[in-house]
């Protein structure tokens, strides 16, 4: 039934606090009666086809446990306005990442194709461990959860990186969303006729960059993103190699 305390028509539903505003022009939306400090107010949930029953159901509890905890929803949804979005924020995070991890490309990757399309607009304080989660598992059931993993670690990077600098408060939503098993697999090396036979087989091309580099590989032993760091100073007249701290994988300087 309608309530009279509003010049709109208000109808209350079974959750307590919880109210159907009908505006004379037929316009519907939900919003949350509470008294706080001995202070009625009124929150705004959302316009009446934007989320489901139960999720402004869900809403207005979680409201609802905020004023149990004397924490005002309209203060703290007020605080919210200067949290950048995803988007936003993924700019300073990948300045960064470019200047201390080898591996930014890779997070440019992740955000540009997974990440942003999904959540670029929200706010980091709106997105929580439940849609990360989920997000998660469409990448391990699309692919593997080796690669879900990869991408929690940069979900889990970029919020630990926003509340290092006071970006958001609270708990990264990352810490409770569990990893996926990975696959170990069978590490198995190249038996001596196995190396002939490939050895035959890359003489085919000679002068081809790719074979060269299967080659160098092959008889140094070095990862191919190491590889790719040389300068040509790094090797030596006996034909060493040097290693450089700040490109080995372990941060060790090293020859091989």
């Amino acid at each position: 039934n309608p309530d009279s305390r509003s010049t709109d028509q208000e109808y209350s539903d079974t959750t307590p606090g919880l109210k159907l505003f009908v505006s004379k022009n037929g316009r519907k939306s939900f919003h949350f009666r509470y008294c706080i400090n001995k202070k009625k107010r009124v929150i705004k949930i959302a316009d009446f086809d934007c989320l489901s029953l139960q999720e402004v159901r869900e809403t207005a509890n979680k409201y609802k446990g905020m004023v149990n905890r004397n924490i005002d929803p309209l203060d703290e949804r007020d605080k919210s306005v200067d949290v950048p979005t995803l988007r936003e924020f993924s700019v300073s995070y990948l300045e960064w990442a470019r200047a201390h991890k080898r591996s930014w490309k890779d997070d440019v990757l992740k955000l540009n194709v997974e990440i942003l399309p999904n959540f670029g607009e929200r706010t980091l304080d709106k997105i929580t461990s439940k849609e990360i989660q989920e997000h998660l598992l469409k990448i391990k059931n699309r692919t593997s959860g080796a690669s879900s993993n990869r991408h929690r670690s940069l979900w889990s990077k970029l919020f630990s990186t926003a509340l290092l600098w006071s970006v958001i408060d609270g708990a990264n939503p990352c810490a409770r969303v569990p990893k996926y098993p990975e696959s170990s697999g069978k590490l198995r090396y190249l038996d001596n006729t196995e190396i002939k036979r490939l050895l035959f087989e890359l003489e085919k091309y000679n002068g081809n960059v790719s074979a060269m580099l299967l080659k160098f590989l092959l008889f140094t032993g070095l990862r191919l993103g190491e590889t790719k760091m040389l300068k040509w100073e790094d090797l030596g007249a006996d034909g060493t190699v040097h290693i450089r701290m700040e490109n080995a994988k372990s941060k060790k300087s090293r020859y091989v």
